[in-house]
């Protein structure tokens, strides 16, 4: 049976420019954040803090205390069949394993972290 959510992750360090590659963000992600790889999503993400500096939540290597964590940064996903970019965001929250008040992605375009309201995706689920 092929991964193909993993392979999709795969290829995205295979198109993208980064200073670190695919197996130590994953190492990162199952020391201090979560790892969730089904035949239909490939999930890297670790709670965060929303007011702390965009170099400090982007460093896969920095954690949070959970005591103060109160955003879910959807590091890299990766699904088997495409998918449009809300549903992408639900269906990765649907898989985490408790509530945060936020989520967070970097854009790829401008590099910038977008946070949203976790609720805004849990209505329809």
């Amino acid at each position: 049976m092929k991964n193909e959510p993993f392979r999709n992750y795969l290829a995205l360090y295979q198109t993208t420019q980064t200073v670190r590659d695919w197996w130590e963000d994953v190492m990162a992600h199952l020391s201090h954040g979560y790892v969730i790889n089904t035949p239909a999503i490939f999930i890297l993400a670790r709670p965060v803090c929303s007011w702390a500096e965009h170099e400090i939540i982007n460093d896969v290597w920095n954690s949070f205390d959970d005591s103060v964590a109160d955003t879910w940064y959807i590091y890299a996903v990766a699904t088997a069949e495409m998918t449009s970019p809300a549903g992408l965001v639900k269906k990765t929250i649907a898989h985490m394993p408790y509530f945060l008040p936020y989520c967070a992605w970097e854009r790829v375009r401008d590099k910038r972290l977008r946070f949203f309201r976790t609720e805004k995706f849990l209505q329809n689920l």
